[in-house]
């Protein structure tokens, strides 16, 4: 993972300083904001005052003028109108707002959002049959939906039905023959394609009603536009900006309770607080089937009923996010086998996922392995799917080239929704895959954290605090701000009750929330300075909190390299249990030319790995060799990713399976290791043959049997406890119990019980646990690392 600083064109620091004098903003938030793209002072002061800006005229989107024609002549000739919508938070509200402004010309009409099980996405001739059973519509208008539709416009009209299609999706080469309002229609004097759906039905109703008449709508169409990911730019950052000042006065009663429920103030919402607790739930009843219950929640003036409205959603979130949790570990596992490094798309598929939340586990995933996503559940033979993509990977572009095998597909850049037959499922991903090679460039997979600016703890003030929510409201293509530091001194504490997460303190006054700090426990402890990107959240009592978006840190390699090179060394001989007696596949490289050989393996981003277990390796090579092509580096653990990366010491060998190339630092100690590597990857491995065989280690091995049950006497102490690593339990033991026992020691017999079935490890919340059998006697003579050890030391 690299981290890079937010590209700022051509600004000066003169500039930078004139622009913060003139608007008495902090320095670095003028910078942030010039690097975003306002350079003048006309851009800055309408950045800086959305509240204060006027909303564009909304007859200057094409069929604007049309659409409200037809829908005064449906009201005036008291004709039957139904608003169809999408059963995601954008679909949900866009109805909503059409309904709340039909309301207000007195007309009383009918909604219908597609249920994701029975009706599948959009219009389809059969929900039209159903709804003309059912309802007898004499004019349907679409939100957020049906630009895609012109069959089932035909169909409408066929049927002696009026249509308006208004939507914000991709434009198709085929559109429906019927009034539009679409913002990405081309040729149009409305130059803002970046609308959501409900801020398209906003924009009607503005036309109809005119702007007073409308501000009580505001609030929805911010959580809307929020929760669509659109970008906060332009028109967009005013509809949030004065939806969200509007949300005291004017947001629905149901809406209102939902916030109190999530312990969210009325008057103090940011669109952090909207995408992160609002939108998730709204969106669970679309998800889970029902997306009426979130239209009933804004619609609703009952408390009554209100509050069963949100036990109802509640629940939906619950299953939800377990739903989410299985498809996410599904994939895990199914990646686990895949070479990665030859995957420039993960496309899955199992008939066991609910497809409702098929676009959540995308994103996850996407965020993960930095790129695109596919994943589909298969219901007889019928592939429903979600994607999702990186920002350089136009997905719906791909899906353009796929029309001829889909059976329907939508979306945007990055986002959308696709149905194949399972039978068109290889081709699908052979092209998929085809698509990307020929046309996109290995550099947009680069795994890059960007910051806006580097910071000290002594440069956090109050009014650089005050100054960034100047910033707000944030979001897609206007995200929060990310500030770099670099520190060697932190205080990092697992939290009581998630001890998966800590605190940690920076200086005396920046304490922040470590998620998921585990994964990088190797790193903390090797670590001579720490490099991490943040978010600030808020401050208190002179303090100021935050969360931490990435982490890395630089390891020390003159202060570890006394304490813990036998550590690293001894780990290796966990792998030598190998019986196969087939013939080691490796080449041997002479270690005076690596330099060159790198250069020869790294030809992309993917595909080659570095692989050390001795430290004075790792630390030569990391000094000696530009390291810029390499994007992952692991203590102990591995990432499955396929990027470049250095492993140091890997704690299990499935990383293997995701190279093309792994190129060894250090010589080998026994062929059974390469063996085992041979049997589950097709990767080339290097090693070098001008090192002489490290066995040195294994002579401060002590193989006295006293000795290994006094190392068992101090683990059975700790057993049962959550651990990071071994390296952890080892810190604990020897903290708590002041015994002096080697780190390579007590790795060395950690690994030899584990052989016996003393020891069995399992994974519990990202950690391990270990536990004691105490019910199983084995002679260390059984364990094949023990007299490995034993042999190599002439021990008889």
């Amino acid at each position: 993972m690299k981290f890079i600083k937010f590209y700022n064109e051509g600004a000066s620091d003169s500039i930078i300083s004139q622009f913060a004098k003139k608007f008495d903003i902090d320095k670095t938030v003028m910078e942030i904001i010039y690097a975003k793209g306002y350079r003048t002072e006309k851009e800055i002061s309408d950045f800086l005052n959305p509240l204060t800006l006027a909303f564009e005229d909304p007859f200057l989107l094409s069929g604007m003028s049309d659409c409200v024609e037809k829908i005064k002549q449906a009201v005036l000739q008291k004709k039957k109108i139904l608003i169809f919508g999408d059963y995601d938070v954008d679909g949900i509200s866009a109805t909503a707002v059409m309904l709340k402004t039909l309301a207000k010309m007195g007309v009383k009409a009918k909604s219908y959002l597609p249920n994701r099980y029975i009706d599948g996405y959009g219009l389809t001739t059969a929900v039209i049959d159903k709804i003309i059973k059912n309802d007898k519509p004499e004019l349907i208008i679409t939100v957020d939906c049906g630009i895609s539709c012109h069959e089932e416009v035909k169909y409408c009209k066929d049927n002696d039905i009026d249509i308006i299609v208004t939507d914000h999706h991709e434009i198709p080469e085929v559109l429906p023959d019927t009034i539009i309002v679409n913002p990405k229609l081309k040729e149009q004097a409305y130059d803002f394609n970046g609308l959501c759906g409900t801020g398209v039905a906003f924009k009607i109703a503005q036309a109809l009603l005119g702007e007073q008449e409308t501000e009580d709508l505001l609030p929805i169409v911010a959580i809307a536009t929020i929760a669509d990911i659109v970008p906060l730019i332009r028109e967009n950052r005013i509809i949030v900006s004065k939806g969200l000042s509007l949300i005291k006065k004017h947001l629905p009663l149901g809406l209102r309770e939902m916030f109190k429920a999530n312990k969210l103030k009325i008057n103090q919402i940011d669109a952090s607080d909207i995408a992160f607790k609002i939108a998730p739930k709204l969106n669970a009843s679309g998800r889970m089937g029902d997306a009426s219950d979130s239209l009933d929640l804004i619609m609703e003036t009952n408390p009554v009923k209100i509050k069963e409205l949100l036990e109802k959603i509640s629940n939906h979130n619950t299953k939800r996010q377990a739903l989410c949790n299985i498809v996410y570990e599904d994939c895990k596992k199914m990646l686990s086998n895949y070479n990665l490094s030859k995957t420039p798309a993960i496309i899955l598929q199992s008939d066991n996922w609910d497809h409702g939340i098929l676009g959540i586990a995308c994103s996850r995933l996407v965020e993960e392995y930095n790129r695109p996503v596919f994943l589909f559940s298969n219901h007889n033979g019928e592939l429903k799917g979600s994607a999702r993509s990186i920002p350089d990977i136009n997905v719906h572009h791909i899906l353009q080239s796929l029309q001829d095998i889909l059976e329907v597909f939508g979306g945007h850049k990055v986002a959308a929704g696709l149905t194949l037959r399972e039978k068109n499922f290889v081709e699908f991903k052979n092209r998929v895959y085809s698509f990307i090679y020929e046309n996109i460039n290995d550099r947009v997979f680069i795994p890059i954290e960007y910051y806006d600016a580097e910071l000290k703890v002594s440069d956090l003030t109050p009014k650089l605090i005050k100054d960034l929510k100047l910033l707000e409201p944030c979001g897609s293509d206007n995200p929060k701000p990310r500030f770099l530091i670099k520190t060697q001194n932190a205080q990092i504490v697992p939290l009581k009750n998630s001890p998966a997460h800590a605190n940690m303190v920076v200086g005396k006054k920046l304490y922040l929330i470590f998620f998921h700090y585990f994964k990088q426990h190797a790193k903390l402890n090797f670590g001579k300075e720490y490099h991490f990107i943040f978010e600030l959240q808020d401050e208190s009592k002179n303090c100021y909190k935050g969360v931490i978006k990435n982490f890395t840190s630089d390891v020390d390699v003159k202060d570890s390299a006394k304490n813990y090179i036998d550590a690293f060394s001894i780990r290796q001989i966990e792998f030598l249990k190998n019986k196969n007696k087939n013939v080691a596949a490796y080449e041997n490289y002479e270690k005076k030319n690596i330099l060159e050989f790198i250069m020869n393996c790294q030809s992309t981003i993917f595909g080659t790995c570095f692989v050390t277990y001795n430290f004075n390796n790792y630390k030569e090579f990391i000094s000696s060799y530009d390291l810029s092509n390499i994007y992952e580096y692991n203590i102990y653990s591995t990432t499955n990713t396929g990027f470049n990366a250095i492993f140091v010491s890997p704690n299990d060998l499935d990383f293997v399976k995701s190279y093309k190339n792994i190129v060894f630092l250090d010589a080998i100690y026994d062929e059974s290791f390469i063996r085992k590597i041979n049997q589950i990857s097709d990767a080339k491995i290097f090693i070098p043959n001008d090192l002489s065989l490290e066995k040195n280690i294994f002579k401060s091995i002590n193989l006295d049997r006293k000795f290994a049950r006094y190392i068992y006497a101090n683990l059975l102490n700790f057993e049962g406890n959550q651990y990071a690593s071994c390296l952890s339990v080892y810190t604990k033991i020897v903290k708590e119990n002041k015994i002096n026992v080697t780190i390579n020691n007590f790795l060395f017999y950690f690994e030899v019980f584990k052989e016996l079935n003393i020891i069995t490890v399992e994974e519990k919340d990202g950690f391990f646990v270990y536990k004691i059998n105490k019910s199983i006697k084995s002679d260390l003579f059984n364990s094949s690392i023990y007299n490995y050890v034993r042999l190599l030391n002439k021990i008889s």
